[in-house]
């Protein structure tokens, strides 16, 4: 269904202006219009023709002088990202991805470098085998003491903007942090290549090097809302299990092309050197994802500009821009060239999206561990509402014309970028189409978007008196979008059904003026 106000009939042109707030003020574009390259197309045929078409151009050369002085008015910079101001939804593409923002991450650059370092062993870890690592005590921690899994709470996450301190991105650990000796630190690589390679932090360090912002996002984000219909195999992970950082190091292609490729090899197998019941956790990816320079597969040694973390892989870890986390290696210390895939233990059972009627004994008995059909890699379009968040309660005061700011994030997997997102308060009758934004460096090869997006709509708050719920939907370039129903799956992965906030009256029972009260629950 078109987005659409959901309180008119009338046209298009008359929907836009009604969803956008001080439409005297706003930046209008004609999206449907002709770019300069179309008339220099033209440019050929009679003098008169010509004449026109060198008027249009100047024409246009002007309303695109026009286009970025108006824009330096309304921009601003939070948190070393650039931002918008709301009068600027009806900005095109055009611009937006044309901008240049002014900012330390445009030199890639991290704003959250040397920010919201933890400082003290917390008392929960001091008697589990961690008890070394420095942590953030408003992380939540989902699956117990140890081993550390957590997110952030979800207003201190988005608090930071685009780019996450690296003491509240999210953390999936499947056992115990491993203690390295930086001096005797190797990276392997083996298998089918003409060269064995045996590399130093140093030697990786001395290669060409990408510092570009990744969102890391783990398959089970969302998880908590599948267990809320019927137990999953995993804890309840909700939506801050997604986080992005500046990611620093040398590409896999490179150290791939000095390893030297033999004929026949398939897929490039990783290992970490932790220590877990089943051997260290691997997983491998195909040798065509790996060898295009494109896909900025990099073994990272740097996180938003400093040293990787303990909890994030240090020293190296491998980073897989558009995948799951799952495979995104930390404490990577072996690389094997393989004509099949990882023979590891966790790269066949973990990760995997079964059909909803799989239970796990079914899975073991049937064989489904090892069926690669259901392995898990690009990410799937997803979008979150997170503010107004589940708990809180507006108070609409005297006045219920204010608008209400909704927001969120989306993103997609594969650099899919996202160009569309919807709220909706009719169940799905009707939609308003939100302002998308990307953080600087967020295109990378002209079309690849690594990163989230933010996005965010206001809408009158008397609107929402007359509505049981928000919903939020995102589309992406490649068209996918998200089903309006869960899928229920016994590994709790892939959860990327329509995002809803319920709303509802509060008690006024503590409340003085007895003005409206919404609760979001």
């Amino acid at each position: 269904m078109p987005s659409h106000n959901p309180d008119t009939e009338e046209s298009d042109h008359k929907t836009k202006q009604e969803n956008t707030p001080n439409n005297d003020k706003k930046i209008k574009i004609n999206k449907g219009g002709v770019g300069e390259d179309d008339f220099k197309h033209r440019r050929g045929g009679s003098q008169q023709g010509s004449q026109r078409a060198n008027i249009h151009l100047e024409q246009f050369e002007e309303n695109k002088k026009q286009l970025e002085n108006h824009l330096k008015q309304f921009e601003k910079k939070e948190n070393g990202v650039m931002r918008f101001d709301t009068e600027t939804t009806d900005l095109s593409d055009f611009v937006r991805d044309r901008v240049q923002a002014a900012d330390p991450s445009s030199a890639g650059i991290s704003p959250q470098k040397g920010k919201e370092k933890p400082k003290n062993i917390l008392e929960i870890d001091k008697h589990t085998a961690d008890d070394w690592i420095p942590r953030d005590d408003r992380m939540i921690r989902l699956a117990g003491p140890h081993p550390y899994n957590c997110e952030a709470p979800i207003d201190l996450l988005m608090s930071h903007g685009f780019i996450t301190p690296n003491a509240i991105h999210y953390v999936r650990n499947h056992g115990t942090v491993p203690k390295i000796d930086i001096s005797s630190f190797r990276l392997s690589v083996s298998g089918l290549v003409t060269k064995e390679l045996s590399l130093t932090l140093d030697d990786i360090k001395k290669m060409p090097s990408i510092n570009i912002p990744v969102s890391i996002t783990c398959d089970g984000l969302r998880r908590k809302e599948l267990n809320a219909i019927k137990h999953t195999r995993g804890y309840n992970s909700a939506t801050a299990f997604t986080s992005c950082a500046f990611w620093k190091g040398a590409m896999l292609v490179d150290v791939l092309k000095q390893a030297g490729v033999k004929e026949g090899a398939k897929y490039v197998c990783v290992e970490g050197c932790d220590s877990l019941s089943m051997g260290p956790y691997g997983t491998s990816i195909a040798l065509s994802v790996a060898s295009d320079v494109t896909n900025d597969i990099m073994i990272a040694y740097e996180m938003n500009n400093e040293p990787i973390p303990p909890d994030h892989g240090y020293p190296l870890r491998l980073v897989v821009p558009g995948y799951i986390g799952g495979r995104q290696i930390k404490w990577l210390t072996k690389i094997t060239i393989s004509d099949k895939e990882s023979q590891n233990y966790y790269h066949w059972h973990d990760n995997k999206l079964f059909p909803s009627v799989v239970d796990i004994p079914d899975a073991v008995e049937a064989g489904w561990w090892y069926n690669r059909d259901y392995n898990l890699y690009e990410l799937n379009v997803n979008a979150v509402i997170t503010s107004p968040k589940h708990g809180s309660i507006l108070d609409l005061g005297k006045s219920k014309q204010f608008p209400v700011h909704i927001q969120g994030y989306a993103q997609s997997g594969a650099g899919r970028k996202i160009t569309r997102v919807e709220v909706s308060l009719d169940s799905g009758k009707s939609w308003y189409l939100c302002s998308v934004s990307y953080p600087s460096l967020a295109v990378r090869h002209d079309i690849k978007y690594w990163t989230w997006a933010h996005w965010d709509v206001l809408i009158d708050a008397w609107k929402l008196l007359k509505y049981s719920e928000i919903i939020v939907r995102a589309f992406d370039i490649s068209g996918n979008t998200q089903p309006q129903d869960p899928t229920w799956n016994i590994s709790g992965m892939m959860n990327n059904c329509w995002y809803r906030v319920k709303m509802q009256a509060a008690d006024q029972h503590h409340h003085s003026d007895h003005a409206p009260l919404v609760e979001f629950i």
